[in-house]
């Protein structure tokens, strides 16, 4: 396990840089985690977006308030219920739980496409499972970085 602990070794990088005669700060590198973060930021914030869903949800399945509701409720209970992620993160690292983060929002992202795109039949089952996915998504990524 410590193989993937110190995969991302800040302190291995800045001893590399000194041996190879290079400035210590890498200008790339800081722009590469300024972007990672402002993308971070925005998964984040996709728990307060519902909106923007529900109304196409409204629209093209025809549901009903409860059917968003129950949308919305499942996926802010998978969001906030990460209790069981911080034994991963505790015994692997974030990095982990990052990759657990993109291939839940993969997932959520491309079933909900092929949802509303007619590739998938949409119903309130389906909608409650992917837009979970998403959530979870958004949840992990707030807690790996």
């Amino acid at each position: 396990m410590m193989f993937i602990s110190n995969w991302f070794s800040q302190t291995r990088a800045l001893r590399t840089r000194k041996e190879r005669g290079l400035h210590p700060v890498d200008e790339l590198s800081r722009f590469r985690m300024l972007a990672c973060a402002l993308f971070c930021g925005i998964c984040v914030s996709l728990t307060y977006t519902y909106e923007l869903f529900a109304t196409r949800f409204r629209q093209q399945f025809q549901l009903s308030a409860g059917d968003l509701s129950t949308v919305n409720t499942v996926g802010l209970v998978f969001n906030y219920l990460l209790f069981p992620y911080s034994f991963i993160f505790e015994a692997l690292g974030p990095f982990v739980n990052f990759m657990i983060c993109l291939a839940c929002g993969v997932i959520g992202t491309v079933c909900l496409a092929l949802t509303l795109s007619g590739a998938i039949p949409g119903n309130t089952a389906t909608l409650t499972v992917f837009y979970a996915f998403l959530n979870i998504a958004s949840g992990l990524i707030d807690t790996s970085y």
